[in-house]
């Protein structure tokens, strides 16, 4: 999930503070100056290179450094938080799908099949004529809608199939 775009987007502002940070620390050093030098003595004209740098004995640019640090510790921890989330989701994704296919399975299995046979044996028995319309259509009843169930534990199901593909696809660096 590192290669998620959301954290991708966190990372890069990760790395611009980093280098952020690494530009205030440029900044304590001292600026090396280098240049020609022409000096006049005892009548005749010098020539020469002079070299140079100023020392900052207080100001060592300490705030531009902390506030780079904290600007790239608040990035870091974004996109930590960013991926903590992803995982936390992927775990959730896992979960529900889990519980979708034995929803599913439970119902396809066990509710449809027990409401298709007490239909038969209704519909068997107002043949014989030991039931009446009421019962034939209860039993059509609780297999309409154990039907209606099972379509939409299928959807639940399929739902939470897109959702882990989704997180897949990041996981296996199809978005990268």
């Amino acid at each position: 999930l590192v290669h998620h775009p959301r954290v991708q987007e966190k990372l890069a502002r990760f790395a611009a503070g980093e280098i952020e940070l690494r530009a205030e620390i440029r900044k304590q050093y001292p600026d090396l100056s280098l240049g020609p030098l022409f000096g006049y003595e005892e009548g005749s004209g010098r020539l020469g290179a002079s070299a140079g740098f100023p020392l900052p004995l207080w100001n060592r640019n300490r705030e531009g450094v902390a506030k780079a640090e904290g600007e790239r510790d608040i990035m870091r921890l974004a996109a930590l938080n960013e991926w903590r989330g992803l995982v936390t989701e992927w775990h959730d994704a896992r979960r529900l799908l889990r519980i979708a296919e034995a929803k599913e399975c439970g119902i396809r299995e066990r509710q449809l099949v027990s409401a298709q046979m007490a239909a038969k044996r209704a519909q068997k028995l107002f043949a014989h004529g030991e039931a009446d319309v009421l019962a034939v259509m209860s039993a059509e009843e609780t297999l309409y809608n154990t039907q209606k169930a099972l379509l939409e534990a299928c959807s639940e199901l399929d739902e939470a199939r897109v959702r882990v593909n989704r997180l897949a696809l990041a996981q296996n660096n199809q978005w990268k």
